[in-house]
């Protein structure tokens, strides 16, 4: 009889949401520390993950590669933020956004223009054959740029390349792009001035102009500066 009240107790109970999408026992990287030490991100990694499995069951096996590929790039951005909760914040609810932005373009090759919402960096990739070509631009302290430009082949569900001799890796669908960068890598470092790096970042789809692709440039007529 006992056991059968407590039985009855235990499913009174109220249900608790899980505080993460992951075990905070096995959180090794600075952000996943940073998510289970902060509820608020906490949350945020429980609607990523969420809207994460929602829209890869809503896509057919090619396009499940290529969402597999961004998210994996997505991460490899995420490390950028050093487990910076104002970092991460916005960077994780720009991803369930795009997560839950219905579909709306036809094919796995990202082609368009992107300009940052701070207004320092700058991406287009532009139909190149049967590849892209990016160009790139960003500004860091004292106005010091960095720029490169160059060709992007096929990867599996990736666009794979050394622009200017750095070596990049771009996923995208839907309008939204991941760029990884080899920050540390000579090649990407000679094209920097001094108080400037290029980095890993995510693009989402607001940032994408309307209209023709065009290549982005330090010229007065620039899509982006």
């Amino acid at each position: 009889m006992k056991a059968l009240v407590w039985a009855i107790f235990l499913l009174a109970l109220p249900s608790v949401a899980p505080a993460q999408s992951f075990n905070c026992a096995k959180a090794s990287s600075p952000a996943e520390k940073a998510i289970c030490a902060n509820p608020g991100l906490g949350k945020l990694d429980v609607a990523l993950s969420a809207a994460y499995a929602s829209r890869l069951k809503s896509l057919s096996k090619a396009d499940q590669g290529a969402l597999k590929a961004e998210q994996r790039a997505w991460v490899q951005v995420r490390k950028a933020c050093y487990g910076n909760p104002d970092c991460l914040r916005p960077l994780m609810a720009d991803r369930i956004a795009a997560l839950k932005a219905p579909m709306r373009d036809a094919g796995l090759k990202p082609v368009g223009t992107w300009c940052a919402r701070n207004g320092q960096a700058g991406l287009s990739l532009l139909p190149a054959g049967g590849g892209l070509s990016l160009s790139y631009i960003s500004f860091g302290a004292n106005g010091h740029s960095c720029s490169i430009m160059g060709p992007l082949r096929a990867r599996g569900a990736s666009w794979s390349g050394k622009p200017s001799g750095c070596p990049v890796t771009v996923t995208g669908m839907n309008g939204n792009v991941m760029m990884e960068v080899v920050t540390e890598d000579p090649g990407c470092q000679a094209n920097c001035g001094a108080r400037s790096a290029i980095s890993s970042q995510q693009w989402i789809a607001t940032e994408r102009q309307p209209g023709p692709p065009r290549e982005i440039t330090m010229e007065g007529n620039s899509p982006c500066f």
